[in-house]
């Protein structure tokens, strides 16, 4: 176990760990600088490194806590442009005109998108799932989160491991995608269009964990744009126990 994973495990709340991430961040960024300064390349090129990666798990993380976090960037990145543009050309009437449009048109967007969730990571039903499984309540749940790719996220626990499970259509997966689940500890099944990956969860106390491993599948292996919305959660009961209509 690494020193992050032990930062980790010791803040659970996901406001706390993106809290000492930037802090974590803002130090890296002066120690490249002052490295650089002192003509110390090779440290240089080891701090940046560094720094790049707390800067991936940032994002990860902001898209973890705000679904919408990447698209509302873009949008509140397009409006300062615009307002700029606007102020440049204030003489140029049918330019105002247009930019004025596009300015409404991207407000409109963010409107829609505050009011809008993804409820993959949102609902509160796959962290049910989840301790309905750890308890031994449900045999093993299924997120469908391509249905026209066959892409299906399989969730299984014996002995205090949770095994998730990656299933896809042929020719669905990019190499690089590939690559990317295989970074996070996913493992390929020989012969079979499966990655799987098993967590240790004895000490598990809430789902935040396997819903940050979530995220980094969602937003880092593919992007959000991949998937159904919402994905259809699907639970297979134990024999002789009722379904629970809750998850439907």
């Amino acid at each position: 176990m690494t020193a992050d994973d032990n930062i980790e495990d010791q803040l659970d709340n996901i406001e706390d760990l993106i809290r000492f991430l930037e802090k974590e961040k803002d130090r890296l960024k002066k120690c490249v600088e002052t490295a650089a300064e002192q003509w110390e390349f090779s440290e240089a090129k080891a701090f940046a490194k560094a720094h790049g990666h707390i800067v991936g798990r940032l994002h990860t993380l902001k898209n973890l806590r705000d679904p919408g976090f990447d698209e509302r960037a873009h949008y509140y990145r397009k409006l300062v442009f615009l307002e700029e543009q606007l102020k440049k050309y204030t003489n140029a009437p049918q330019l105002v005109g247009h930019l004025t449009e596009e300015i409404k048109k991207t407000n409109e967007a963010l409107d829609k998108l505050e009011g809008s969730k993804y409820t993959l990571l949102d609902t509160q039903y796959i962290d049910d799932a989840i301790f309905l499984l750890l308890g031994g309540s449900i045999e093993s749940f299924k997120l469908h989160l391509n249905k026209s790719e066959s892409l299906i996220l399989d969730f299984t626990c014996k002995n205090n491991l949770l095994q998730i499970g990656l299933s896809y259509k042929k020719g669905s997966l990019f190499p690089s995608m590939k690559k990317r689940l295989r970074r996070i500890g996913f493992s390929k099944v020989d012969e079979l269009r499966r990655f799987v990956r098993s967590v240790d969860v004895s000490n598990l106390k809430d789902a935040q964990k396997i819903k940050q491993l979530l995220a980094v599948v969602v937003f880092d292996v593919f992007g959000r744009s991949w998937f159904d919305n919402p994905a259809e959660l699907e639970i297979n009961h134990k024999p002789d126990t009722p379904p629970n209509t809750d998850f439907k």
